[in-house]
């Protein structure tokens, strides 16, 4: 049986949503593009671009049966999560999976930590996500990812577009039957950003 991540021996505040960690400001409009970087380089996602996937901020973006809640922030504040064990509440939701959106910067990305239930079992789960731009290292999403949104350009804190699409991944993760969610527990790799999560159950078998 693997062991536990060495985070969980130390407990950790958790926050009542995953928008009270947002730590990282990697979306931008096109009309303030200076203020963003998803990837330490200068780059973004553009609002507007994401757009054309049916991916809003502010509005519920579904995928694959789930239904993954999209906040609306307002120009320079935080938009996701680059993940450093922080620990998010999930009570009262119920299915089969948990879910992610997001995705990996420099390269394909991997983390293992846990999920907590009310009786105070732990699931050791694994998040992946592929990069950003499937331009380094990867022709295709990592295995488990699918493609969620896809974006024809990002934004340069130059203040201009560039023509490299960029995605966005889901992922998710099998839940212990008849079981209650307590939280669950990024891991402590900061190049996973994650956007959104959902508790549902898979419209696809196997996902």
């Amino acid at each position: 049986m693997p062991s536990l991540p060495a985070s969980t021996a130390t407990a950790v505040a958790a926050t009542s949503s995953l928008a009270g960690t947002f730590n990282n400001h990697g979306i931008t409009s096109d009309s303030s593009r200076s203020r963003g970087n998803f990837d330490g380089l200068g780059y973004s996602y553009s609002t507007e671009g994401l757009q054309t996937s049916g991916l809003t901020l502010g509005q519920t973006f579904g995928f694959n049966g789930f239904h993954f809640p999209l906040t609306n922030v307002v120009a320079g504040a935080f938009d996701d999560t680059a993940a450093q064990a922080q620990r998010v509440q999930l009570s009262h939701a119920t299915g089969s999976s948990l879910a992610f959106l997001g995705a990996a910067n420099n390269g394909p990305a991997s983390g293992a930590e846990v999920i907590t239930y009310t009786d105070g079992t732990v699931q050791l789960y694994t998040l992946t996500f592929s990069d950003w731009t499937l331009n380094i290292g990867q022709a295709q999403p990592s295995l488990g990812n699918t493609i969620a949104a896809t974006a024809p350009y990002r934004n340069q804190r130059g203040g201009f577009s560039e023509g490299t699409r960029t995605y966005v991944f889901y992922d998710a993760v099998p839940l212990l039957p008849g079981k209650t969610l307590a939280s669950v527990t990024l891991p402590r790799v900061s190049r996973l950003h994650v956007m959104s999560m959902a508790v549902g159950t898979p419209a696809t078998a196997g996902q």
